[in-house]
């Protein structure tokens, strides 16, 4: 039998057993609040109409319960007495039912499982009772696991289910935020409201997490909001929220979504701290994040950008050459856009600016060290003062040498002298030359380098008519192909040469206006005379012919192309050596020598005959005649042979 269905009325009761009913009281169930004024007008109205003997009309009655049976007494049904309703025959049993239907005073009747929004307004030991806009207040059990203090105070607006009536008639009400779901009616309520709820974490299981809600429920690990295995062991036997995404009850199949519910939390803490940040206001933050253009820092519920501008006056390269993961800074900031939720913020502000004592530290034409901070296509950057930067532009690296990177010739880290060209605090730019600070290098080439002096340089570039060889720093000398070997005929000078190969060379020429030098290595290749000189040496014999006599000096021609230089003292004409013959024939040694050696009979003589009967007749020294010497001494360097006839 459906108890929401009341029996058909019986013969009315006297009315004086009516106001008896009435006035009884039941000592089951908890003390009601008493009914208001309008209430009770219009409860009284029904029974003074039935006296009066009017027509009368049942009326739509409110929650609580329906009306008892007529004679039946029912001090909770909200009605003073029913005996006297007079409900005449053609009443038919479904007039009786939907005359009899509570409905709410001037709006819909609720529906069970719906989320309603109601208002505290009295409680006792077990409950609090709650209106949600019925003629009735609906009742709410206070939940057992909670303090009391944690409990719905009086005046406090909650969100409520309807979930049934209690035999009492009060609408029974749950709250999903302070519990958690005792069933299926609290999940599916949840589940059409977009509401999250509170469950218990079970275990961990393939690919995600099984999670008490009232039912086993299942939570996909992509959406637990942990991004590692151990996150999710660590939310094992913790509570936590999440809202319902899926939910079959024919299955018994839910599915949750914590994920969700942290970042509506994190979203509502953003923006909470950006309401509370202003531009110019320093605060304290923590790094969490380094990125190569800057790092993110935690302000407390929301990040603020650090541009690598903004770390330091000085430039940076790396954000993580200055800051690290988990750091405490105390940043300015520096931008608020509350639209987008993003912040940008800066350390370098709460230092002293540097730039404002540049012109008192800096001189134009003084020469300064530095250290190089960063490579550019068209400079390098270094700091001469600390934080402070100057350029030294790609045409101020070198006087001759064609850069066509800052990295040819430097490094990031290296220290370097540079002299000052210019100052310009206000727009923050120094300009910086390194060639200048080195000197010019071509004005002290002739000293250095003169020509005819010989040299070990480096072959920096080799083309098709020839090779570039660094003498020094500055200053290249062009070796032409014509003048790198006299042995062959090149047709390419990387037959013989390689970049970065070091050669000897000879200085040829050099033109310090339009700065230009000219090298060789064929010049430096021995000569018919170096190899004769390199084949005498000291104390040996020799034989050769006098070119020519200038008083004790007399010149001696001992191969081709070497000359020595034969002492004799003065009035020694008389003395006499092996003749090998007279002539004024100065024409080839080797042909004289060969003729002369051809002595009569076949016979050579011996050079050192002077005396005896079989002695040849001897000769004095003029030019033209051949004679035999003693090799004195050898120089290689200036070429000469001293002989003697000792």
């Amino acid at each position: 039998m459906n108890p929401d269905v009341p029996e058909l009325p019986g013969p009315p009761a006297p009315a004086e057993t009516g106001v008896q009913a009435s006035q009884q009281h039941s000592p089951e169930g908890p003390a009601e609040p008493s009914p208001t004024s309008e209430e009770e007008s219009s409860e009284a109205a029904p029974e003074t109409a039935a006296h009066q003997g009017r027509p009368v009309h049942v009326e739509a009655r409110g929650i609580p319960a329906m009306p008892a049976m007529p004679g039946v007494p029912s001090p909770d049904d909200g009605f003073d007495d029913d005996d006297d309703l007079d409900i005449p025959e053609e009443v038919t049993y479904e007039e009786i039912i939907r005359t009899t239907d509570s409905r709410p005073r001037g709006g819909r009747r609720p529906i069970l499982e719906e989320l309603v929004q109601g208002t505290v307004v009295s409680r006792r030991h077990d409950g609090v009772f709650v209106d949600i806009g019925q003629k009735a207040e609906a009742f709410l059990p206070f939940e057992p696991s909670r303090e009391d203090g944690e409990q719905p105070r009086v005046g406090e607006s909650i969100e409520v289910v309807v979930t049934g009536r209690s035999h009492q008639g009060y609408l029974q009400l749950s709250s999903l935020k302070t519990q958690r779901p005792a069933g299926w009616i609290h999940l599916e309520a949840a589940f059409n409201n977009g509401k999250p709820v509170l469950g218990k974490v079970i275990s961990t299981t393939k690919g995600g997490l099984a999670v008490d809600v009232g039912v086993r429920a299942f939570m996909p690990a992509s959406r637990s909001g942990e991004r590692t295995p151990q996150g999710l062991e660590g939310l094992v036997g913790k509570e936590v929220q999440a809202l319902i995404v899926q939910l079959d009850r024919a299955d018994r199949n839910v599915v949750l979504d914590r994920r969700a519910v942290l970042m509506e939390e994190r979203k509502k803490g953003r923006a909470a701290a950006i309401a509370s940040l202003t531009v110019g206001q320093v605060v304290t933050g923590t790094v969490r994040n380094l990125r190569n253009f800057g790092a993110f820092v935690d302000l407390g519920g929301i990040d603020g950008l650090l541009h690598v501008s903004d770390i330091a006056w000085r430039h940076v390269n790396d954000p993580s050459e200055e800051l690290r993961v988990g750091q405490q800074l105390e940043v300015k900031i520096l931008k608020v856009d509350r639209a987008l939720q993003r912040v940008g913020v800066g350390l370098k502000q709460l230092q002293p600016e540097p730039w404002s004592t540049v012109n008192d530290r800096l001189a134009v034409d003084q020469v300064v060290e530095g250290r190089v901070t960063k490579l550019k296509h068209f400079g390098a950057f270094v700091e001469v003062l600390p934080d402070v930067e100057g350029l030294v532009h790609i045409s101020d690296l070198a006087y001759s040498r064609r850069i066509r990177h800052p990295e040819d010739i430097l490094s990031v880290g290296e220290t370097v002298k540079v002299l000052v060209k210019n100052v310009d605090a206000k727009r923050r730019r120094i300009g910086l030359s390194l060639k200048e600070a080195l000197g010019d290098p071509w004005e002290r080439i002739r000293e250095e380098h003169p020509v005819n002096s010989t040299t070990v340089g480096t072959v920096r570039k080799i083309l098709h008519f020839g090779a570039f060889i660094g003498i020094k720093d500055g200053v290249d000398g062009l070796l032409h192909i014509s003048d790198i070997t006299s042995e062959r005929r090149l047709h390419s000078p990387a037959e013989v040469l390689r970049e970065g190969q070091q050669v000897r060379v000879k200085i040829l020429e050099i033109d310090t206006a339009r700065r230009r030098l000219k090298v060789g290595m064929k010049q430096l290749e021995p000569t018919e005379r170096e190899l004769a000189l390199a084949q005498v040496t000291a104390g040996e014999m020799v034989t050769g012919r006098v070119l020519s006599v200038d008083g004790s000096r007399v010149t001696v021609e001992i191969g081709d192309g070497l000359t020595g230089v034969c002492t004799v003292a003065t009035g020694s004409g008389d003395h006499r050596d092996v003749r090998m013959g007279r002539t004024s024939n100065l024409g080839s040694l080797k042909t004289m020598l060969e003729s002369a050696w051809q002595a009569p009979g076949g016979q050579r003589p011996s050079p050192g005959a002077h005396e005896g009967p079989t002695a040849p007749t001897l000769e004095p020294l003029t030019p033209g005649s051949i004679h035999s010497f003693r090799v004195k001494t050898v120089d290689i360097a200036s070429g000469t042979v001293e002989l003697t006839r000792e």
